[in-house]
């Protein structure tokens, strides 16, 4: 994973090292339901979902089944991961908010073109963000309760 387009202060504390396969599995099955839940809500146009889904191999036999993201749009979650893990030390320690993060990914992932008739980019990040807040917390309270 290149650094260049990450925020000095993400790239400050992001160590190089790539996802794992596994992580990058459960990544992609993340930012499937992402795609699914935004799509869901919005009837986005042909071309919002031709850049934002595959066509791939695996056959949905069932509705609801896993999501095919296209490669634009899997480096584009790749990326938010990174640069939410850069700046997890700041986010636990209450010195940046949601709009913050939102507004640092946004930057991160300024080099990925995807159509901007239904603003589909932005609504991907906030709800990547918000998954990966509510994940994070929930998280954190399972320590701070084993800790009791």
């Amino acid at each position: 994973m290149e650094t260049e387009n990450l925020p000095l202060e993400v790239t400050a504390l992001w160590d190089g090292t790539a996802l794992p396969e596994s992580e990058k599995t459960a990544l992609n099955h993340v930012a499937g339901y992402c795609v699914h839940s935004v799509t869901a809500r919005q009837d986005p146009c042909a071309q919002c979902k031709d850049a934002t889904l595959v066509n791939g191999e695996l056959r949905a036999y069932r509705p609801g089944s896993l999501i095919q993201v296209s490669s634009d749009v899997f480096q584009m979650f790749n990326t938010l991961e990174v640069t939410f893990r850069g700046l997890l030390g700041s986010i636990f320690c209450g010195k940046t908010t949601r709009t913050e993060v939102i507004a640092a990914c946004r930057q991160a992932v300024k080099h990925i073109k995807l159509p901007d008739c239904h603003d589909i980019k932005f609504r991907l990040i906030s709800k990547y963000i918000n998954a990966r807040f509510h994940f994070y917390c929930k998280m954190k309270n399972e320590e701070l309760k084993k800790k009791r």
